[in-house]
């Protein structure tokens, strides 16, 4: 029920990520869930967190704008290497 975009202001190279979730699909639970989550990620700032820039909604969909970071995701890059790490070097990763 969401898909995740790439993007740039106009006039702007800089890269953002835009996550778009079908409001329509979501329970109210759900819904109440990502609210809660916008919250905190407001509150975030860490290196190894992506952040938060902003959001906005249509009657169907919300929009949370995101810091873009390039590469591959953390699921890709442990399924990728869990064969060569050990539990000390993947407890790292995690916390």
């Amino acid at each position: 029920c969401s898909s995740v975009y790439e993007c740039h202001e106009h006039n702007n190279p800089k890269k953002f990520a835009v996550k778009v979730i079908n409001k329509q699909m979501l329970s109210l639970n759900e819904k109440q869930f990502i609210y809660n989550e916008i919250e905190i990620m407001k509150t975030m700032r860490h290196p190894f967190i992506v952040s938060y820039k902003t959001c906005f909604e249509t009657p169907t969909h919300l929009h949370i704008v995101m810091e873009h970071i390039n590469g591959i995701t953390l699921l890709d890059y442990l399924i990728q290497s869990c064969n060569n790490m050990g539990e000390h070097e993947i407890t790292k990763i995690i916390h």
